[in-house]
């Protein structure tokens, strides 16, 4: 297990559900993955990720899934990948 944070740690992450509207191949990666994005609503807009789930999905059935995501996560860029990407979950 993680080490245990306090409510007011917790209370600090903007966990949202959005929907994935693009996904296609990520052909810059060194391992099979997708390149996500994700509509978050008005307020936080779309945000984009990659993810190396192909075992799992492909890119006809994640389209229009809905997901969870960490908004506030601060960005990594990737030099392999050639933009921010952001963390999400897929259920």
């Amino acid at each position: 297990m993680k080490e245990e944070i306090t409510y007011d740690i917790f209370d600090k992450v903007d966990i949202r559900v959005g929907t994935v509207i693009s996904v296609k191949k990520n052909e810059k990666a060194r391992k099979p993955s997708l390149v996500i994005e994700v509509d978050f609503g008005k307020e936080i807009g779309i945000k984009q990720s990659s993810a190396q789930i192909t075992h799992y999905y492909n890119e006809e059935n994640l389209k229009g899934k809905q997901v969870i995501g960490v908004c506030n996560f601060a960005e990594k860029k990737y030099c392999w990948s050639g933009f921010a990407s952001f963390d999400f979950r897929f259920n």
